[in-house]
Formats: structure tokens, sequence, C-alpha cells
């Protein structure tokens, strides 16, 4: 039985000019005409239509510093209507007053305004980059679990910020060490909180080797706890449940390429049996009456094969 509806009809356009000493600058505009129309029965805005024209724009300078580095800079605006999953999170007729949306179907587009910056350098030995961005969303689409039965979706103003860096340094001939470490922060400006399902600072440090036809390689992932949360809060794909504590995973690997397309790895992960959970994972499946508590813990020491065959 179709209970709802969509139409969308965009139109976008990009331009580049290319400038003097390499230096580049992008821009574009999508129009988009979304169409909802609620074809349900029995709710407060069955038989109506939700029709927007949403806007999203960017525009990105990109400058050659020197032969090995280029640095940017980048400012986006972009416009979401809500999709079938959150227009769908109605709260129980009892709940309605706990967060205040009647109905889902009223939800307002989400309108995010986001700047980047970030710096790039390549050389035959060493790869790097640095990037980091700021966002101001209005009408942001929260989805809160009320109760075991009832999840509501409602706007509200958030932040979010990071920064993210990564490092390749082939230091030997043989011999190549990487490093990336990403933070991301949200807030919640609405109600002055955190900002659920933000992923916790993540650091991860790997050697590896490469001689012929072999190769191997080691890789450590640490994770700092995640104590800025927002219980019951969070997106269509989960919601905060607590705190996650903070944990590290070394993990092991070695390849050989048997044939020219024929590539033979193994490995191990988590190789000391760590006891650990993510803090962004699905809460489980969703069945009425059954209420995840706890996370999901991820594997413990994993062996694993793999054969890859290139046509």
């Amino acid at each position: 039985t179709d209970d709802m509806r969509f139409t969308s009809n965009s139109l976008y356009a990009e331009a580049t000019q290319k400038l003097d000493g390499g230096d580049n600058l992008h821009a574009g505009l999508r129009m988009t005409r979304d169409e909802a129309d609620d074809l349900r029965t029995g709710k407060t805005t069955s038989n109506s239509s939700d029709n927007q024209w949403l806007t999203s724009a960017f525009a990105r300078y990109e400058q050659q510093l020197n032969s090995n580095t280029r640095s940017y800079i980048g400012l986006g605006y972009t416009e979401r209507a809500a999709d079938y999953w959150e227009r769908t999170r109605n709260p129980a007729a009892t709940s309605n007053m706990m967060t205040g949306a009647a109905s889902t179907f009223d939800l307002n587009p989400e309108q995010t305004t986001q700047l980047d910056i970030g710096m790039v350098y390549s050389s035959t030995d060493i790869k790097a980059s640095v990037s980091a961005f700021y966002a101001h969303h209005n009408d942001y689409i929260l989805i809160e679990k009320l109760s075991m039965f009832a999840t509501d979706a409602r706007n509200i103003r958030a932040t979010t910020l990071g920064t993210e860096a990564d490092l390749s340094w082939r230091f030997a001939p043989n011999w190549t060490s990487t490093g990336t470490l990403a933070w991301v922060y949200g807030e919640n400006d609405s109600e002055d909180r955190a900002l659920g399902q933000m992923p916790a600072p993540e650091m991860r440090l790997g050697l590896n080797y490469a001689q012929g036809k072999w190769s191997a390689g080691g890789l450590w992932r640490g994770v700092a706890q995640q104590s800025r949360v927002a219980v019951n809060q969070g997106n269509i794909v989960g919601q905060d449940i607590g705190e996650t504590g903070a944990y590290s995973v070394f993990s092991l690997h070695a390849g050989y390429q048997m044939m020219e397309n024929l590539l033979v790895t193994a490995g191990i992960d988590n190789l000391f049996d760590r006891h650990y959970a993510e803090h962004i994972s699905r809460n489980g499946a969703t069945v009425a009456g059954y209420e995840t508590t706890t996370r999901i813990n991820e594997p413990g020491r994993n062996l694993w094969l793999k054969a890859q065959l290139s046509f």
C-alpha cells in the first residue's frame, strides 16, 4: 500500500575559472523542486502535500603555493528536505506534547552553511593533508526516541566543526609509515547540549613494508572516550544510548602477489582481543517492544584470508 509519494526535479550548473600560477576558482548552483505527498490515512497531514524549492550553492578557491603544496578554502550552502524515514517518525499521540511536532510531515528542510579550509602536500616520499570545517545548521532534523514505541523528528539549530590530518612517509626504500587524526564536535544550539551521534576523537598509526611480491604491515587505532552525548537523540540511523569508553586496537596483515592478477592477503584484526564497542553504531533491529540499552561489541581477535583476482 502506497503511503507516500516523492518527486524531485533539479537543475545543476558548475563553472571553473583557471587563474594565474595554477590557481583555480570553482562555483556551482543547484535548484531543486521537491514534492512529497502524504498518502496515509488517519494522520493529521493525510492527503496533504509538502512542496519546496531547495537551493544549494558553493564557491571554492584553490591556490598553488608551490610545486608540492596546494591550499583551498570553500563556502557552501545546502537545503535538504526530510526523507521518507524521517517523515514516518511520528510519536504516539500521547507523546506529541513532549517535543512539539504533531506530525513529522511538517518538518522544515535542513539548511546548512559550511566553511572548509585545507592544505595538501605531495612529494616523492611524503604525502600529507590537513583540513577543517565549520558548519551552522538551521532546522537540523533531530531524531529523538520518546519511548519504547514512539520516536519523534523535529527541527533544531545546531553547530558542527572538526578537523582531520593524515600523513604518509616513505622513510626507506621498502618502508612507509602512515598516520591520521580526526576530531569532530557537535552542539545542539536550541537546547544548549551536545548533538547526538558525534564520533569520538580518533588516531591511527601504521607501518608497512613492501619487497618484490611480498608486503606486510601493522595498524594501531586509538579512540578516545566519548562523554559528550545526548541520550535518546541522534539521527535516522541511530541515537545515543550513553557514553562510550576509550579503546585501542592493533592489527597485522601480510600479502603475496602469486601471479600478476592474483593477490593473496591474510591478517589478524584486534590482535590482543580487546573488548570494545563503537560509539557510532546501529542501535540494533527496529523491533517494536525491544529497546536497545547496551552497545553491540565489535569482534574480538579475528583471523582472515582473502584472494583478489583481477581480469
